[in-house]
Protein backbone atom coordinates (compact mmCIF):
# COMPACT_ATOMS: atom_id res chain seq x y z
CA UNK A 1 0.00 0.00 0.00
CA UNK A 2 2.16 3.09 -1.25
CA UNK A 3 -0.63 5.80 -0.73
CA UNK A 4 -1.74 6.04 2.93
CA UNK A 5 -4.96 7.68 1.92
CA UNK A 6 -6.19 4.74 -0.24
CA UNK A 7 -5.10 2.05 2.22
CA UNK A 8 -8.47 1.74 4.23
CA UNK A 9 -10.19 0.95 0.75
CA UNK A 10 -7.48 -1.26 -0.51
CA UNK A 11 -8.07 -3.22 2.86
CA UNK A 12 -11.72 -3.22 2.67
CA UNK A 13 -11.06 -5.03 -0.50
CA UNK A 14 -9.87 -7.31 0.32
CA UNK A 15 -13.27 -8.41 2.48
CA UNK A 16 -14.64 -8.43 -0.66
CA UNK A 17 -12.41 -10.41 -2.25
CA UNK A 18 -13.82 -14.09 -3.43
CA UNK A 19 -11.59 -16.28 -1.98
CA UNK A 20 -11.25 -14.20 1.78
CA UNK A 21 -13.58 -16.65 3.42
CA UNK A 22 -11.49 -19.79 2.51
CA UNK A 23 -8.34 -18.22 3.07
CA UNK A 24 -9.56 -17.28 6.65
CA UNK A 25 -10.76 -20.89 7.11
CA UNK A 26 -7.39 -22.33 6.26
CA UNK A 27 -5.38 -19.90 7.52
CA UNK A 28 -7.36 -20.39 10.82
CA UNK A 29 -7.41 -24.41 11.01
CA UNK A 30 -3.54 -24.42 10.35
CA UNK A 31 -2.83 -22.27 12.92
CA UNK A 32 -5.14 -22.41 15.52
CA UNK A 33 -5.61 -26.65 16.16
CA UNK A 34 -8.18 -25.83 19.04
CA UNK A 35 -10.84 -24.54 16.13
CA UNK A 36 -10.76 -27.94 14.73
CA UNK A 37 -12.04 -29.85 17.73
CA UNK A 38 -14.74 -26.96 17.87
CA UNK A 39 -15.87 -26.99 14.18
CA UNK A 40 -15.24 -23.46 13.79
CA UNK A 41 -16.33 -22.04 10.21
CA UNK A 42 -16.30 -19.42 8.57
CA UNK A 43 -19.26 -18.32 7.53
CA UNK A 44 -18.92 -14.75 5.85
CA UNK A 45 -16.18 -12.70 5.20
CA UNK A 46 -17.80 -9.67 3.40
CA UNK A 47 -17.23 -5.63 3.42
CA UNK A 48 -19.82 -5.17 6.87
CA UNK A 49 -18.25 -7.89 8.39
CA UNK A 50 -16.97 -11.59 9.41
CA UNK A 51 -19.28 -14.15 10.76
CA UNK A 52 -18.20 -17.61 12.21
CA UNK A 53 -20.43 -20.84 13.14
CA UNK A 54 -19.87 -23.27 15.49
CA UNK A 55 -22.27 -26.31 16.27
CA UNK A 56 -23.31 -26.47 19.86
CA UNK A 57 -22.29 -30.07 20.54
CA UNK A 58 -18.46 -29.44 20.51
CA UNK A 59 -18.67 -26.17 22.49
CA UNK A 60 -21.42 -27.84 25.15
CA UNK A 61 -21.32 -27.17 29.08
CA UNK A 62 -22.14 -29.92 31.42
CA UNK A 63 -25.70 -28.76 31.50
CA UNK A 64 -26.16 -28.79 27.41
CA UNK A 65 -25.48 -24.89 26.56
CA UNK A 66 -22.48 -23.20 25.53
CA UNK A 67 -19.76 -23.10 26.99
CA UNK A 68 -18.32 -19.87 28.43
CA UNK A 69 -14.73 -20.69 26.60
CA UNK A 70 -16.26 -21.29 23.29
CA UNK A 71 -18.75 -18.24 23.43
CA UNK A 72 -15.40 -15.87 24.25
CA UNK A 73 -12.89 -17.72 21.76
CA UNK A 74 -15.89 -17.17 18.87
CA UNK A 75 -16.60 -13.57 19.96
CA UNK A 76 -12.61 -12.98 19.61
CA UNK A 77 -12.01 -14.88 16.55
CA UNK A 78 -14.38 -13.33 14.90
CA UNK A 79 -12.83 -9.83 15.51
CA UNK A 80 -9.14 -11.11 15.28
CA UNK A 81 -10.29 -12.64 11.94
CA UNK A 82 -11.57 -9.47 10.40
CA UNK A 83 -8.45 -7.99 11.58
CA UNK A 84 -6.46 -11.27 9.29
CA UNK A 85 -8.39 -10.86 6.46
CA UNK A 86 -7.58 -6.57 6.03
CA UNK A 87 -4.16 -7.34 6.96
CA UNK A 88 -3.27 -10.40 4.59
CA UNK A 89 -1.50 -8.51 2.44
CA UNK A 90 1.11 -7.72 4.74
CA UNK A 91 2.66 -10.84 6.61
CA UNK A 92 5.49 -8.94 8.22
CA UNK A 93 2.69 -7.66 10.61
CA UNK A 94 1.46 -9.80 13.15
CA UNK A 95 -2.24 -9.40 15.22
CA UNK A 96 -2.38 -10.15 19.37
CA UNK A 97 -4.58 -9.22 21.64
CA UNK A 98 -4.13 -7.23 24.32
CA UNK A 99 -7.39 -6.90 26.81
CA UNK A 100 -11.20 -8.62 26.08
CA UNK A 101 -14.24 -8.58 28.27
CA UNK A 102 -17.20 -10.39 27.32
CA UNK A 103 -20.94 -10.33 28.71
CA UNK A 104 -22.68 -13.19 28.91
CA UNK A 105 -26.36 -12.40 28.14
CA UNK A 106 -28.19 -15.82 27.90
CA UNK A 107 -27.64 -19.32 27.43
CA UNK A 108 -26.70 -20.38 23.94
CA UNK A 109 -28.92 -23.19 23.23
CA UNK A 110 -28.10 -23.76 19.62
CA UNK A 111 -25.93 -23.17 16.70
CA UNK A 112 -23.24 -20.36 17.59
CA UNK A 113 -22.63 -17.17 15.36
CA UNK A 114 -20.37 -15.06 15.97
CA UNK A 115 -20.17 -11.42 14.07
CA UNK A 116 -17.93 -8.80 13.55
CA UNK A 117 -18.79 -5.67 12.08
CA UNK A 118 -16.38 -3.65 9.98
CA UNK A 119 -15.02 -0.30 12.35
CA UNK A 120 -15.57 2.88 10.86
CA UNK A 121 -13.48 4.40 8.23
CA UNK A 122 -12.03 6.93 10.55
CA UNK A 123 -10.75 4.20 12.89
CA UNK A 124 -9.33 1.56 10.04
CA UNK A 125 -7.28 4.43 8.86
CA UNK A 126 -5.88 5.69 12.46
CA UNK A 127 -4.96 1.93 12.83
CA UNK A 128 -3.58 1.70 9.73
CA UNK A 129 -1.67 4.38 9.45
CA UNK A 130 -0.01 3.52 13.31
CA UNK A 131 0.95 0.36 11.56
CA UNK A 132 2.92 2.46 8.71
CA UNK A 133 4.14 5.61 10.71
CA UNK A 134 5.44 3.51 14.08
CA UNK A 135 5.24 -0.58 13.00
CA UNK A 136 2.79 -1.03 15.66
CA UNK A 137 -1.26 0.23 16.06
CA UNK A 138 -3.98 -1.21 18.36
CA UNK A 139 -7.73 -0.62 17.87
CA UNK A 140 -10.91 -1.68 19.63
CA UNK A 141 -13.76 -4.45 18.15
CA UNK A 142 -17.06 -5.67 19.15
CA UNK A 143 -18.33 -8.51 18.47
CA UNK A 144 -21.49 -11.04 19.05
CA UNK A 145 -22.49 -14.38 19.36
CA UNK A 146 -25.76 -15.19 18.44
CA UNK A 147 -27.59 -18.81 19.02
CA UNK A 148 -31.64 -19.35 17.61
CA UNK A 149 -31.53 -15.60 16.53
CA UNK A 150 -30.67 -13.83 19.94
CA UNK A 151 -27.56 -12.73 21.18
CA UNK A 152 -26.11 -14.96 24.25
CA UNK A 153 -22.73 -12.89 24.79
CA UNK A 154 -21.06 -9.56 23.66
CA UNK A 155 -17.06 -9.09 23.25
CA UNK A 156 -15.24 -6.64 22.91
CA UNK A 157 -11.18 -6.80 22.62
CA UNK A 158 -8.35 -4.30 22.32
CA UNK A 159 -5.99 -5.90 19.63
CA UNK A 160 -2.42 -4.93 18.48
CA UNK A 161 -0.82 -5.37 14.86
CA UNK A 162 2.85 -5.14 14.87
CA UNK A 163 5.41 -5.35 12.17
CA UNK A 164 8.22 -7.60 12.60
CA UNK A 165 11.77 -5.79 12.18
Amino acid sequence: MSNEADAPEDCLAALEASDSPEALQRYLLDCIPLLQHMEVSVNTVQRDGVTLKAPLAPNSNHIGTAFGGSLHGLGTLAAWGLLWVLLRDQPDVHLVIRDSRMRYLEPAEGELTARCPTPNMGLITQFLRGIARRSKSAIELHSTVEANGRVCAEFGGVFVAIRRK
